[in-house]
C-alpha cells in the first residue's frame, strides 16, 4: 500500500473512568410509587390509560402516543420489564414496579402467542440534592485515594465504579467503533473531552456530574492514560485500523466485482433523469 495511501490520524486518546451513580432516597421512591398507584387508580376508575401516559410518562419514545408499544416480542426490553408484561392478561393493568429506567405500570392491550401490545407509565424518583451532594463527596473521596497513591484506579474502578462495561477492565473505556481502547479526540463525548482536553497523561479529572441520555445523573472522573499525536497510520501503532482498513476494502472490491457480473445478467432500468451519471 503506496505510504501516501495511510490515512492520517488525527490525536488519539486512551480514556480510563470511575462512575458513581447517586442514591435516590427512599422518601422520593415512596412518592413515586404513591403517584403510579393514584394514576393506576384513576386508570381503573375509568379514566384513560393514554391520557394519563401522555400527561404523566417520562418515556420519551412512547409517551406521546399513550404510552403503547405494538408488536414486543421477547429480548427487546429488559428482563424485569418483560416478566411483568407477558404474565399479564389482556386489558389487565400491573401493579408498579422497578426497572434499571424507573417505576412503570403496564396495562396488556392484546397479546399474540410471544408478541405483545401495551402501555406503560414510567416515572423516574427524583433525585434531592442532598443525594446529588452526597455521591460528589464519595467520588471526591475516592480520588482522593488514587490521588495520594494509598489506591490504584483500576482497584477502585472495579470495587467502586458503577459503568458494568468498563468496571471490571479496570476502567478503561473500550471504542465500540475499533474495538481497541483509543479514542480519536474528535470523536468523544463532549463532556468527556473537555474533561481531559487540560490535564496530562497520568492526570484524573475533577469529579464532574453529567446527564445522560436517559436523563440519569451520574458523577464522573476520567484518568487520561495516553495522548498520541498526530500521524500517518502504521503498522506498530494501528495495526486494528489498518486490518479493519483492508478488511473493507476488500469486501468492497468483491462487493463491486459482484455487481459488475450481475449487470451483464440482470436488467437494469434506469429513470431518464439519471441515465448521465458518471457512476451509473
Amino acid at each position: 500500500m503506496p505510504l501516501d495511501s495511510l490515512p492520517l490520524i488525527g490525536t488519539e486518546v486512551e480514556l480510563a473512568q470511575i462512575i458513581i451513580e447517586p442514591k435516590v432516597s427512599e422518601k422520593a421512591i415512596s412518592e413515586t410509587l404513591d403517584r403510579l398507584n393514584t394514576l393506576r387508580d384513576r386508570i381503573l376508575n375509568g379514566s384513560s390509560f393514554s391520557s394519563m401516559a401522555i400527561l404523566y410518562s417520562e418515556d420519551p419514545g412512547s409517551n406521546r402516543n399513550g404510552g403503547e408499544y405494538k408488536g414486543l416480542k421477547r429480548g427487546q426490553f429488559v428482563k424485569e420489564f418483560e416478566a411483568v408484561a407477558f404474565n399479564l392478561r389482556p386489558g389487565e393493568i400491573s401493579k408498579p414496579f422497578k426497572t434499571d429506567y424507573g417505576y412503570h405500570i403496564v396495562q396488556l392491550q392484546v397479546k399474540r402467542g410471544e408478541e405483545l401490545d401495551l402501555r406503560h407509565i414510567l416515572i423516574k424518583p427524583k433525585v434531592e440534592q442532598s443525594d446529588l451532594d452526597e455521591g460528589k463527596d464519595i467520588l471526591d473521596s475516592l480520588r482522593l485515594l488514587i490521588v495520594s497513591g494509598t489506591k490504584s484506579f483500576n482497584e477502585i474502578a472495579r470495587k467502586h465504579s458503577a459503568d458494568d462495561e468498563s468496571k471490571l477492565n479496570g476502567g478503561v473505556l473500550m471504542n465500540p467503533m475499533t474495538t481497541d481502547t483509543r479514542w480519536n479526540l474528535e470523536d468523544l463525548d463532549r463532556n468527556i473531552f473537555y474533561a481531559v482536553d487540560n490535564i496530562e497523561v497520568g492526570e484524573i479529572s475533577e469529579a464532574t456530574l453529567v446527564r445522560e441520555q436517559d436523563g440519569k445523573e451520574i458523577f464522573r472522573i476520567i484518568q487520561l492514560r495516553r495522548r498520541i499525536p498526530p500521524h500517518r497510520a502504521n503498522l506498530d501503532q494501528d495495526f486494528t485500523l489498518l486490518k479493519n482498513f483492508v478488511e473493507n476494502q476488500k469486501r468492497q472490491e468483491k462487493l463491486m466485482s459482484w455487481v459488475s457480473k450481475k449487470k451483464e445478467s440482470t436488467h437494469i432500468f434506469i429513470a431518464p433523469n439519471y441515465r448521465d451519471c458518471q457512476i451509473l
